[in-house]
């Protein structure tokens, strides 16, 4: 290579360069290509670059102050925003490598790229204690990688006289690490992390894995006996509702903590806070990972068929290796009538009602935050469901009439046709679309709840179509 990016092969055009640190090789225009496995074209491509991000707010370097507060019937003034002068700009340096290949004289046509991205002094609002005035600061909090490969196929299957057939395909893993975090003293440098009993912590973000996690409670079992209710753990949001005697802890906060038939036995987490008798008991630390929000694999594939005058087009996309919580679902199960603004879901038949029920869904209780024993108000397994999806995105069927039908109206050219647009998801989510998550960020927790109660899916489009020549 030359000082100037050039080569040796610069005239035979085999070496593209490109300023900004991608460079191209075509390895197929090479004197000793032999169109190798019917390889007619081969292309590697590799390029590198840093950019940076500047999405530093005002207030997050020099720090603010609120008013509006009272104090001995005198206006004040608080604390706001913690000043950090030391704030820098994320940068982020990128790898790619990839090939482009052709086979059988462009009947095959593949693309392939692996990317590897490295951020550094990522910008983070970390937690701080109480102590200080401030609930959080933005801070540089180390490196996070972030590497995948893409894939792309077109493959002209059938292509006679009358019928012709393509495919397309598209594919992309994609994948995230934190690879270094700021020196905190505690193992993997963890931060916002839930603290056990015994000092150690999970959840947050840790050296060593993966962004996007969230957690919350797993069922063990549902309790089928009175028995097995007086033996259960005490519960630390359980409000103690018994429909043998109709009391809770409204009427007596000793009662905090019992359970009833019907309800939810949560899996204790080893190493967390036991009651004053050495005891386990379910509390905020009994929480377990329950998925990442966002999907590792996404892509899509089209297949075009044309017969004669027919023209068929189906196109698929899809998403895999994520969860979406859905709270829209949980709370037909809360039944909190204070806000009479929802109704019930048929799911509601299938809770447990008797010992020997085979269900899922522990017993259903009238306003279940408030009166019950929370076996719906807090985060758990029963409704993180997989958001795995596949959509029948669109579907288009077309007619070209033939021109001796419409020569005559001075028409060159019609076409008639008919389509559909996001008819159908494949995806065990329930009730809405696994597309519908209304709040948290790309790396933070999502979900199908919003203000309004009332996630939209998108639209279910049928259109009907008549395009004209003159």
């Amino acid at each position: 290579m030359r000082a100037d990016g050039s080569s040796k092969f610069s005239k035979q055009n085999r070496w593209g360069y490109f300023p900004a640190g991608s460079l191209g090789w075509i390895v197929s225009g090479e004197p000793f290509w032999n169109q190798p496995l019917g390889m007619n074209f081969f292309k590697l491509r590799a390029s590198y670059g840093v950019t940076g991000n500047n999405g530093i707010g005002l207030y997050d370097t020099y720090g603010s102050y609120s008013t509006g507060s009272r104090y001995n019937n005198n206006t004040s003034v608080t604390l706001g925003t913690m000043p950090n002068y030391d704030l820098r700009w994320e940068s982020t340096e990128q790898l790619d490598i990839g090939f482009d290949a052709s086979f059988f004289n462009n009947r095959l046509r593949v693309a392939a790229d692996y990317y590897n991205k490295l951020t550094r002094d990522l910008l983070f609002d970390v937690t701080l204690p109480d102590i200080t005035g401030y609930s959080t600061a933005t801070s540089n909090v180390g490196k996070v990688k972030f590497y995948g490969v893409d894939f792309e196929l077109s493959s002209r299957n059938i292509a006679g006289k009358n019928f012709e057939w393509t495919t397309d395909f598209t594919y992309s893993y994609n994948m995230n690490r934190v690879i270094e975090l700021n020196d905190n003293g505690i193992s993997q440098n963890r931060i916002n992390g839930i603290v056990l009993g015994d000092g150690t912590q999970f959840g947050g973000i840790a050296e060593g894995e993966r962004l996007g996690a969230f957690y919350g409670y797993l069922v063990s079992h549902i309790l089928e006996t009175q028995q097995m209710a007086d033996d259960a753990l005490y519960d630390a949001l359980s409000r103690g509702f018994r429909r043998s005697d109709r009391l809770n802890s409204s009427s007596n906060p000793a009662l905090t903590g019992r359970k009833d038939i019907g309800d939810y036995e949560w899996i204790n987490r080893p190493g967390s806070t036991k009651n004053t008798n050495g005891e386990e008991i379910i509390n905020a630390e009994d929480q377990f990972l329950l998925g990442y929000v966002t999907p590792h694999s996404t892509g899509g594939m089209t297949n075009a068929f044309t017969y004669k005058n027919f023209s068929l087009s189906i196109s698929l996309d899809y998403a895999f290796g994520h969860h979406i919580y859905n709270a829209l679902q949980m709370r037909y199960f809360m039944a909190t009538f204070g806000n009479a603004n929802y109704n019930l879901v048929y799911d509601v038949m299938d809770t447990w009602k008797q010992p020997g029920d085979q269900t899922k869904y522990a017993r259903f209780t009238i306003n279940d935050p408030d009166w019950g024993n929370r076996n719906y108000s807090r985060n758990s397994n029963i409704f993180a469901q997989k958001g795995d999806y596949v959509c029948l995105r669109d579907v288009r069927l077309s007619y070209s009439l033939p021109v001796k039908w419409i020569g005559k109206a001075g028409i060159k050219s019609a076409v008639i046709s008919v389509a559909g647009n996001t008819l159908h998801y494949f995806t065990e989510v329930d009730g809405v679309s696994p597309e519908a998550v209304t709040r948290g960020g790309l790396y933070s927790f999502v979900d199908t709840y919003d203000t309004e109660y009332n996630p939209y899916p998108p639209a279910r489009k049928i259109l009907l179509g008549l395009k004209l020549g003159f």
